[in-house]
């Protein structure tokens, strides 16, 4: 619903949740994902063809990162 630009208040009414619980889970997803606003939710979504029912199964490796090597040559 976030990827689909849903607001908080129209995804909490839809889901029977409060408001701030909405915000509480967008704030998770955003941190889950190391996303920062709407717009790139719906980038994720798009890039991985997630749709609401999968939303469980997010893969947190989305951004692609690189690991700093910690040895000390």
């Amino acid at each position: 619903m976030v990827a689909q630009g849903a607001r908080n208040a129209e995804i909490a009414e839809k889901l029977g949740l409060g408001e701030k619980t909405v915000r509480n889970y967008v704030s998770r997803l955003y941190h889950k994902l190391a996303l920062s606003n709407r717009a790139q939710v719906a980038a994720y979504a798009l890039h991985t063809d997630i749709e609401g029912d999968e939303i469980g199964k997010i893969d947190s490796s989305y951004p692609p990162t690189t690991q700093r090597s910690t040895s000390s040559e």
